[in-house]
């Protein structure tokens, strides 16, 4: 006789940048290997392979992980570990008082997160950058974050540009970027002046991410503070 197998639950989530509806289940012993490495991996390379693996795992490889905007993907990540692992997280810090070797403790509930951000979402992620020109973009994915990892920040940022770009707009025309080679985005993104290349970094400053405030008490001095925490890695 064969031992029984349970049946795993499953819940839905609609994601809050692609709007695409989701159906998961939580994580299972056999991947447990694959949740450490998303939290301790020594490079972002493996800890999105990591996160990408369990994410198609847990939906039954409905989704493709790496070509969902980033934020979606933590997000989905998120709720995830809270049907698996509880709904509640302990963030720790070191406290900012003077003389104070206390660790403040927040406790943050994962079903309350949200991901937060974006002043350009209702202009369609379309940039300004002169009367006669407009740049649309898409959400930075974790194919493009694992392109510009092991780049410095300043060198990071062109790559990510050109990676992000999705049309162009003038006055007359529109075009389509993937029917152009790279080379000729490349020529197109360095002909900008400083001042139209800062409004493109506007928008990639305001992509969503997840955000919530999180209430701290320090058991040695007792001091009280709320911090905005952004970004899955401080919910791990």
């Amino acid at each position: 006789m064969k031992l029984p197998i349970q049946e795993t639950p499953t819940y839905n989530v609609e994601l809050p940048l692609s709007k695409q509806k989701v159906s998961y289940r939580p994580f299972l012993v056999k991947e447990q290997r694959n949740l450490v490495m998303a939290r301790d991996g020594k490079n972002a390379q493996e800890i999105f392979d990591s996160i990408a693996s369990l994410m198609e795992a847990v939906t039954d490889g409905k989704i493709d992980a790496l070509k969902l905007p980033t934020a979606d993907l933590e997000f989905l990540f998120l709720q995830v570990r809270a049907k698996s692992v509880g709904e509640t997280s302990k963030l720790l810090r070191q406290c900012v008082v003077p003389d104070c070797d206390g660790k403040p403790q927040g406790i943050v509930n994962l079903s309350e997160i949200t991901v937060e951000g974006n002043k350009f979402a209702e202009a369609g992620n379309k940039v300004e950058v002169s009367d006669n020109l407009m740049v649309e973009f898409r959400y930075p994915n974790s194919y493009d974050a694992v392109l510009v990892a092991d780049m410095g920040e300043v060198d990071a940022v062109k790559p990510m540009v050109m990676s992000c770009m999705v049309r162009i707009y003038d006055e007359e025309n529109i075009y389509e970027l993937s029917e152009h080679p790279d080379s000729e985005i490349e020529k197109f993104v360095e002909s900008l002046t400083m001042a139209q290349f800062e409004k493109i970094g506007e928008f990639f400053a305001s992509i969503p991410a997840l955000q919530k405030t999180v209430d701290y008490i320090c058991p040695e001095c007792g001091d009280k503070s709320s911090i905005e925490v952004r970004g899955l890695n401080n919910f791990f």
